[in-house]
């Protein structure tokens, strides 16, 4: 009997220690949340008319109820912003990785079309060399 009254006792001091719904919600209004708890009701109201006794009677009937609530304002976690953070630095990094990879295959293309230039004109010099020389030994 002792071991169900020790339970209980335990129980009792869990369930009158536990924080209540106005202490978490106080804190989450000091982190920054916004509670906007407006809501609007809109009925929609269907109209009938109906001959009775030659009479024409109209009748006012609710054919549905629309409730219109605002969004509650909740603002992010430390672990959320480090996440939006870390994806805008990636993306830096992947655009200047790319702008790099473009540099340098622009500057190797460029210095080929140099190489490949000079290649021409010393080969154009050799040959008007030679060409001379050859007239000179006539």
């Amino acid at each position: 009997m002792w071991i169900f009254t020790f339970i209980v006792a335990i129980y009792a001091m869990f369930l009158l220690s536990g924080c209540s719904a106005k202490f978490h919600y106080n804190k989450a209004v000091a982190k920054g949340m916004r509670c906007e708890t407006t809501s609007d009701t809109i009925t929609i109201e269907k109209i009938d008319s109906v001959i009775i006794d030659g009479i024409k009677t109209y009748f006012v009937t609710k054919v549905d109820t629309i409730l219109l609530r605002n969004n509650v304002y909740i603002p992010k976690t430390r672990y959320e912003t480090k996440i939006e953070w870390r994806k805008v630095r990636d993306t830096i990094e992947l655009l200047r990785y790319k702008t790099k990879v473009e540099y340098k295959t622009e500057k190797k293309k460029s210095t080929a079309k140099l190489l490949k230039l000079l290649i021409g004109v010393l080969s154009c010099v050799i040959l008007i060399i030679g060409i001379l020389i050859w007239i000179l030994k006539k």
